[in-house]
C-alpha cells in the first residue's frame, strides 16, 4: 500500500472515529454501560490519542513529512546530551531555538499581513455572529488544550490532501471539505444541542480563518498562536455581551 493511500485510509478512519465518538457520547447518556465514557480522565486520554496520536503516528513512521503539517523547523530539534552541565544544556537549546527562528523569518512578513487582514474579517464575523445568532454565555472550548486539538486536527486533514495532490491550495479546500463533512455527520448522529451547534459553527469560522493564514505562511506554530488569540478575544466578547444582557434585563 503506497503512502498516499495509507494516509488516505488514516484520514477516513479519523473522520469515522470523530463522528462515532459523538454518537457514542449521545448514547452514553442513555446507556448505563456506556456511562463510563463520560469520565474526565478517559475522555482526555482518548482525545490526546486521537487528535495528537494520529498525526504523530504519521510523522514517526515517515508517512507524512513534517512540512505538510506546517511543523517548520521541528527537524532541527535534537535533545541535548543530558550528561552535560545545566549551562551546556541550555546553551544547546538556545542555539537550536536560534536556528529555528532563522528558518521562521520568511514567514513573519506574510503572517503579519494575513493576520492583520483576517483580523479585520474576524471582527466583522464576530459582530455578525453576536448580532444574528445571539449566543448565550458560551464557552468555545471546555479546556485550553482543545485549541491545540482543533488546530492540529485541521492541519492533519489539510496535510493529507496536500501530500496526496502536491498542492497546498487543494489541501486547503480538501481539508475544509473533510472538516465540514465531519461536523455535519457528527451533528446529525450526535444530535447536537443548540449550544453545541453554536460552538461548532464558531469553531469552524475560527478554523477557516486560521487555515487561510496557513496559505500565506505554512507554519503551524503561527496558526496556533493566531487561533489562540482569536479564541481569547472571542471568549472575552461573549462574556461581556452576556453580562450586558443580564444587566439590561435586571
Amino acid at each position: 500500500m503506497t503512502s498516499p493511500t495509507l494516509i488516505g485510509v488514516l484520514g477516513f478512519v479519523s473522520v469515522v472515529t470523530f463522528v462515532g465518538s459523538h454518537w457514542l457520547a449521545r448514547k452514553s447518556g442513555q446507556n448505563k454501560f456506556l456511562g463510563f465514557l463520560k469520565t474526565d480522565w478517559l475522555q482526555t486520554t482518548l482525545q490526546v490519542i486521537y487528535f495528537l496520536g494520529l498525526p504523530y503516528l504519521t510523522l514517526i513512521t515517515g508517512l507524512l513529512p513534517a512540512r505538510f503539517l506546517g511543523l517548520k523547523g521541528v527537524e532541527l530539534f535534537i535533545i541535548p546530551d543530558l550528561n552535560r552541565s545545566i549551562s551546556g544544556i541550555f546553551g544547546a537549546l538556545f542555539i537550536q531555538a536560534g536556528h529555528i527562528l532563522f528558518i521562521w523569518l520568511p514567514d513573519f512578513g506574510p503572517m503579519a499581513f494575513s493576520s492583520a487582514l483576517l483580523g479585520g474579517v474576524f471582527v466583522v464575523y464576530l459582530g455578525f455572529y453576536l448580532r444574528a445568532i445571539r449566543p448565550a454565555r458560551m464557552t468555545i472550548y471546555q479546556a485550553k488544550m482543545a485549541i491545540i486539538f482543533d488546530v492540529v486536527h485541521w492541519a492533519f486533514y489539510r496535510a493529507i490532501i496536500w501530500f496526496a495532490t502536491g498542492s497546498i491550495y487543494l489541501g486547503f479546500l480538501g481539508g475544509l471539505i473533510l472538516i465540514m463533512l465531519e461536523y455535519l455527520l457528527a451533528g446529525y448522529w450526535g444530535k447536537f444541542s443548540n449550544t453545541q451547534q453554536q460552538q461548532f459553527l464558531f469553531r469552524f469560522g475560527l478554523g477557516l480563518l486560521t487555515s487561510i493564514t496557513f496559505l500565506f505562511a505554512p507554519n503551524l506554530w503561527f496558526t496556533l498562536i493566531f487561533q489562540g488569540i482569536l479564541v481569547m478575544v472571542s471568549q472575552g466578547m461573549f462574556k461581556t455581551v452576556a453580562q450586558a444582557r443580564i444587566t439590561a434585563t435586571s
